[in-house]
């Protein structure tokens, strides 16, 4: 079973990818989602959700049958995953051989750290162009939007963790906020009409 910790991961790193493309030069347009190429990726509901609600987002119209639409939106993903990296200052747990002499000896060494660290990352890489639904006119390309989302643990002679990154709202030990740690919003994504990871009302059109 994947952990929580794994699925935040990736679903944070979604969010910052997705957030910084910017579907403004198709605000107003009917557009057909071709989500097609998305089937076989880590998390694929979240990801072609997070999309969709993107682009309705940004002002876009959605349409669920191609032949309404004005534009084809076709997105695709080079990597939607998790890597992991472990540290350790100290002794790691050993498997002791069951000799006649040792008998009395635990049959394995349990991991003795001084100061230990594991490090996760999520990964998300997505690109979207459109094109012209009737003719196959390119018409936009996002680019590469590559995001990491970050959680770190620290344990140091036998305290921890101590839990820090992107997933987490500041410094937590045990479960618990450490005061003045709040992370503070990032202003380096670019701005949208309205974020993917706030609330929003949206007016309705007039008939």
């Amino acid at each position: 079973l994947r952990t929580a910790t794994e699925q935040l991961l990736i679903s944070d790193a979604i969010d910052r990818s997705v957030q910084s493309i910017n579907f403004q030069t198709l605000a107003g347009e009917t557009i057909f989602f071709d989500e097609r190429h998305l089937y076989e990726v880590v998390d694929n509901g979240y990801l072609i959700s997070s999309l969709r609600q993107h682009l309705l987002a940004s002002g876009c119209i959605l349409k669920d049958d191609r032949g309404e639409a004005t534009y084809v939106v076709e997105p695709r993903a080079g990597a939607v995953g998790t890597d992991n990296y472990d540290l350790l200052f100290g002794m790691p747990a050993t498997n002791v051989p069951q000799l006649t002499l040792l008998a009395a000896l635990p049959p394995a060494i349990p991991e003795i750290p001084i100061a230990k660290r594991r490090d996760q990352r999520g990964i998300a890489k997505i690109a979207v162009f459109a094109y012209r639904r009737e003719t196959g006119e390119p018409v936009w390309q996002s680019g590469i939007s590559a995001s990491e989302s970050t959680a770190n643990n620290i344990w140091i002679l036998g305290a921890g963790p101590f839990k820090r990154g992107t997933i987490y709202e500041g410094t937590s030990f045990a479960g618990q906020h450490i005061a003045g740690s709040q992370r503070h919003a990032d202003g380096s994504r670019s701005k949208q009409v309205v974020r993917i990871d706030q609330e929003a009302i949206f007016r309705k059109r007039m008939p």
